[in-house]
This record gives C-alpha cells, structure tokens and sequence, in this order.
C-alpha cells in the first residue's frame, strides 16, 4: 500500500504562503500479522489533527501487529513519524532499519524508545539485506541525497523503494 501526503488542496510541490508542500510516500507491506512500514513521513505534532489521522492510517495497517520499519534516508521528511512514539502505542515495533551512514542522524530525530530499536544495515557502505516475515528486502547504497541513502528491492512483489534517490514523490 502507498500513502502520499500530498493532497488535493495542496498537491505535492505545491506553495502556500510561501512554504512548499513537501509530502514523502509512505509504504505498508502487510503479511498476516506482520507488516512492513518504508519510510515514516513528514513529522507531526502531537494531539494535531495531522497526528490523529496518521495515528488512524497506523492503526488501520498494525495496530495489534509486530511492525517493522525501514528508512531510506534520515531526513524529517522521512523520518518524521517516529518523532511521535504514542503514534505507535497500538503497534509493536520490532525493527526499525537504517544504514549505517545514516545512522547518527535517524538517532538524533529519533526519541529514544524508538532509537532503541534501531538495527544497522549496510555496514561500511556495503550492499545489504534484511529479512520480513520470511521474505528477503535487499538493500542498496545509493549515497548522493545522504551518505547512507539507500533503495530497498522487493523481489516477491516485484517492488523497488527508492526514498528520494530518484526525486521525491511517487516513482
């Protein structure tokens, strides 16, 4: 499943009073009681309208479900989820990947329940691979938008994740 932030009122790239809309693609990959969540948006504040609706998008995914969660790179809007733990009260977080390169910056956005479950993928820079519920993601360094950014191969469902390596928005 894929979820943009983007809307109609203010589509993707689009200005507001001088502020750009810049919406991240958030993707669940659901097997059974387990679910895959790529990339974590934009952040938002607590008890905002913004965070009960992706509290709701949450839930309707994992909520009672083992999640894991893999980040392409470790920029806010990419990260932004995390900055609000109580988000994922309904879930339990089982993972949360990042590569090596990028991961001082995901742990200084990151509260620390969450940076706690943090797992480093892509040890010196080197291509990788992580397992979900019993499928193998691969993942590969592409580090020019950040050092450690990298795209995620889905071979079961024929799906490549690519964060912002190719632009942002849906590719």
């Amino acid at each position: 499943y894929h979820m943009d932030e983007g809307t109609s009122a203010l589509p993707g790239g689009a200005t507001k009073d001088g502020v750009m809309n810049n919406p991240s693609s958030i993707y669940f990959v659901v097997d059974g009681d387990e679910v895959l969540m790529i990339d974590l948006g934009n952040p938002v504040t607590a008890g905002t309208p913004a965070a009960k609706d992706a509290k709701e998008v949450i839930d309707e995914f994992a909520k009672g479900k083992n999640l894991t969660i893999a980040l392409t790179h470790s920029h806010p809007d990419h990260v932004g989820l995390g900055m609000t733990p109580e988000l994922f009260a309904d879930t339990t977080v089982q993972k949360i990947y990042v590569s090596e390169a990028d991961e001082a910056a995901a742990k200084e956005q990151l509260p620390d329940v969450m940076d706690a479950k943090i797992e480093i993928i892509n040890e010196g820079n080197a291509d990788d691979a992580f397992t979900f519920a019993d499928q193998t993601y691969s993942t590969y360094v592409v580090p020019a938008h950040t050092p450690g950014s990298i795209m995620i191969q889905d071979k079961t469902h024929n799906s490549l994740f690519t964060g912002d390596t190719f632009g942002s928005g849906a590719i």
